[in-house]
């Protein structure tokens, strides 16, 4: 998984949506570089994002036999909740209108669908099972992902916007964000943990046989 082709999928998805996005451009500052507003947002929205999701790890229950070492090949995954969490992105945003709906579809539901797209589940071997399969999510543990993916995402989405260079207070590159972007950020970070904190997929582990069943937990890394 990469930022560059989360951001050119989901811009793309986005000129869809807003056609007049395709030309846009914001070129009257003595700072900052010519740059389309809703590309470079969209760039940094997708680098804060991919950060967090490649660093994370989750967590599904396993089931099969008891023979320590099972391994799991790189498995699709859905996002199942990420119109919820574009609901929420509006919900907690308080923007209201068919604009911001489409806004709001564009960069987190289209985004988080991109994700699944483009990025494969790692799951980690098995310390319980050998040959099994894995449920992801384990639902004990959604909780508290979606806690540490949000807390996560306040960071990588703040940093990665800064380092795009628009969206700086005084239009000022290197400095803090400006206001507004700042008091957006967590708007982005929840609504993101709630889509991501919900990813489903089963996960089939090979390794050795035994006459006896076994049960655990299994990680899991997103890439």
């Amino acid at each position: 998984m990469d930022a560059g082709s989360l951001s050119s999928m989901t811009f793309a998805g986005h000129v869809a949506l807003f056609p007049g996005a395709a030309t846009a451009l914001r070129d009257n500052l003595p700072n900052v570089a010519p740059h389309n507003p809703a590309q470079k947002l969209i760039e940094g929205l997708a680098e804060g994002l991919t950060d967090t999701v490649t660093t994370m790890k989750w967590q599904g229950l396993i089931s099969g036999t008891a023979m320590p070492g099972g391994t799991a090949a790189p498995i699709v995954f859905t996002l199942p909740a990420a119109p919820a969490s574009a609901a929420a992105f509006l919900a907690l945003s308080g923007w209201m209108g068919v604009s911001a709906a489409l806004f709001a579809q564009s960069v987190i539901q289209n985004m988080l669908l991109n994700v699944a797209v483009i990025a494969k589940l790692y799951g980690d071997p098995s310390t319980a099972v050998g040959t099994g399969s894995a449920i992801f999510p384990n639902p004990a543990y959604a909780a508290a992902l979606q806690s540490a993916l949000n807390a996560h995402l306040l960071g990588t989405l703040s940093a990665a916007l800064t380092a795009t260079g628009a969206f700086c207070r005084d239009d000022v590159p290197g400095g803090p964000l400006n206001p507004t972007m700042a008091e957006s950020i967590p708007y982005y970070a929840s609504a993101y943990a709630q889509g991501l904190a919900t990813l489903v997929a089963v996960v089939p582990y090979v390794g050795g046989a035994s006459s006896s069943a076994s049960t655990g937990v299994v990680t899991g890394s997103v890439r």
